[in-house]
């Protein structure tokens, strides 16, 4: 009887597991896992940068086309 409880509660844990796995892997999928966990990215001023820099001037200094994107991004989530 013990061995059958204990059988039991390892398959529990290990669908537990498994279910929170397949979240976190849904998560990532789909870019959620920042917003699941309530994380939100702020960006901060580099050194020697001024405000009122437009992003093709960021752009030129050589920043990739992700950053730049990136930058976008969180400003856009600033504004909200």
């Amino acid at each position: 009887m013990q061995e059958s409880l204990a059988q039991a509660e390892a398959g529990y844990y290990q669908a537990l597991a498994d279910q929170r796995s397949a979240v976190a892997y849904y998560d990532r999928e789909i870019g959620t896992t920042l917003e699941r966990f309530h994380v939100i990215l702020r960006r901060s001023e580099k050194e020697g940068e001024s405000e009122g820099e437009s992003e093709s001037e960021s752009e030129s200094e050589g920043e990739s086309e992700d950053e730049s994107a990136l930058s976008r991004t969180l400003d856009r989530l600033d504004r909200t």
